[in-house]
């Protein structure tokens, strides 16, 4: 012992007192690369209302531990995913770590459609793997003309992950990384009446109207556009109830009209309300048949009168809303739809109308935080009733808006055009019966600090337009509906395509 002792104090031997060690953990570099997972295996059939795994993407990792942020991927449809899906998740295990709704796609081209699950904290272990899952969540009802198959996929690149040096990574893909799965109606289990809004671009949007030099205005042709489908039956149709909405004047008959313009039929008014009623004389003559899982569309049209004494630059407003359809199954029971359909808000005018077309939209991902945001459309305005002068400077206004929030900031609009000018360059003139095109560019520069990590798109929310009355221009400010937007979303800031 003594020995020892000696030898510890001379320190040739290490004290035998309680010492602390500490083993620090050196981090690596990643190595990453992406595959497909066995689960879920292809084929897979989604039914209406329900959801189901359609992509497995294995993350393999041969390095150090990784932290997947991004993952992105694409969905192939014949039509938009709105039509069928209502969103999208992300699952780590059993675990759902993000969820995109199905509008928030870039489409990059005709029938594909870009989307990301962003702001993850996935980690994949030093030389181990992670599976990620993807989930699609189909709609309670869709149109049995827009199922069948379709396919996600995930691609190089699309996978962003960061080390514990700090390292970023988008590794390539190994094979195809790719599933197709089919989207099919439910089970019959009785008739039904289903009746949707058409959708975009063929839904009414909102327009300007003229009145004529009695202040009325006719044949405000696709106030609403609906179509109305028979499930597992022939349905006659025999009653559809409307409601139309006018802040200013009185609505003088409402008439329902087929794809074709044909009317089907002419509204009574319900008492004194909003409400009009459209009704077949009996079950003998509906006001139309619609066969067995078939769809027709249809239409609202109306005639206004405006007070005479309606400001000239301020415009009544109109909407309608169908609240109510019934009708008759092969069997004589009766069959009625529960739910609203409504249309977009039109201005009436007592003196010139221009009317607008928003033809194209695009945006532009920021590459980093401090990046400038950028969108470009064009809109095209058609000159009714008389010339129409549009101001050379902030004639349309174009906000900034931000996922989940109702933030938005105004970007600056340059135009590049061929518009007529007037002698004083302070408007652009298109000329009556001409339409003038527009191509608009809106820029925000980031905020101080840069973007935070979020989803971002641009809005076109109003336009300035006028007539010339002697030397003097008065202008009126319309509104344009939200979905009429430049509403391309971009991918989330430091995810360039």
């Amino acid at each position: 012992a003594a020995v020892l002792a000696a030898l510890q104090q001379a320190g040739v031997l290490p004290s035998t007192t309680t010492q602390s060690t500490t083993t620090q953990a050196t981090a690596t570099e990643a190595v990453l690369s992406v595959r497909l997972a066995a689960q879920p295996s292809g084929g897979v059939q989604i039914k209406e209302g329900q959801s189901a795994d359609v992509l497995g993407v294995r993350v393999v990792n041969t390095g150090g531990y990784a932290d997947v942020q991004r993952l992105r991927f694409v969905l192939t449809s014949n039509v938009n995913p709105t039509r069928l899906f209502s969103s999208f998740d992300l699952y780590d295990g059993s675990e759902k770590v993000a969820s995109v709704p199905a509008d928030a796609y870039s489409r990059i081209a005709s029938n594909e459609y870009e989307y990301n699950f962003s702001g993850l904290n996935v980690r994949v272990p030093e030389k181990g793997e992670k599976t990620l899952v993807i989930r699609a969540n189909v709609n309670n009802i869709v149109d049995s003309r827009d199922t069948g198959s379709l396919t996600v996929s995930v691609r190089s690149n699309d996978l962003r992950a960061v080390d514990g040096l700090g390292v970023q990574h988008t590794p390539s893909v190994s094979g195809n990384v790719s599933r197709s799965f089919t989207v099919a109606k439910a089970t019959p289990v009785g008739a039904g009446l289903t009746v949707y809004a058409e959708q975009l671009p063929n839904t009414p949007r909102s327009q300007n109207y003229a009145a004529d030099s009695n202040n009325q205005v006719n044949d405000i042709l696709k106030l609403l556009t609906f179509n109305v489908r028979a499930d597992n039956d022939t349905i006659k149709l025999n009653r559809v109830t409307t409601t139309v909405s006018l802040n200013n004047g009185t609505v003088r008959a409402v008439r329902l009209v087929d794809a074709n313009g044909n009317v089907v039929a002419s509204g009574d008014r319900v008492g004194g309300t909003d409400d009009w009623v459209f009704s077949s004389v009996d079950f003998a003559t509906p006001l139309l048949t619609v066969n067995k899982d078939a769809t027709v569309k249809l239409s609202v049209v109306a005639d206004v009168d405006l007070p005479s004494n309606l400001a000239t630059t301020t415009p009544a407003t109109i909407s309608a809303t169908v609240s109510g359809v019934s009708g008759e199954r092969s069997d004589g029971g009766v069959v009625i739809f529960s739910g609203s359909v409504s249309g977009k808000r039109m201005y009436l005018f007592r003196v010139a109308a221009a009317q607008w077309n928003v033809v194209s939209s695009s945006f532009t991902p920021v590459a980093t935080a401090t990046s400038t945001l950028t969108g470009t459309s064009t809109v095209q305005v058609t000159a009714d009733r008389g010339d129409v002068y549009i101001p050379t400077s902030s004639a349309f206004t174009v906000v900034v808006a931000r996922a989940g929030t109702t933030t938005t900031a105004t970007a600056t609009v340059v135009y590049n055009e061929s518009i007529d000018r007037t002698a004083d360059g302070n408007y652009y003139v298109v000329r009556r019966g001409d339409t003038g095109t527009f191509n608009l560019t809106a820029h925000l520069a980031a905020p101080s600090g840069g973007w935070e990590k979020d989803v971002y798109w641009l809005e076109l929310r109003s336009m300035k337009w006028g007539v010339k009355s002697g030397d003097t221009v008065t202008l009126v400010t319309t509104e344009f509906e939200v979905d009429r937007a430049l509403n391309t979303r971009t991918a989330q800031e430091y995810m360039p395509r």
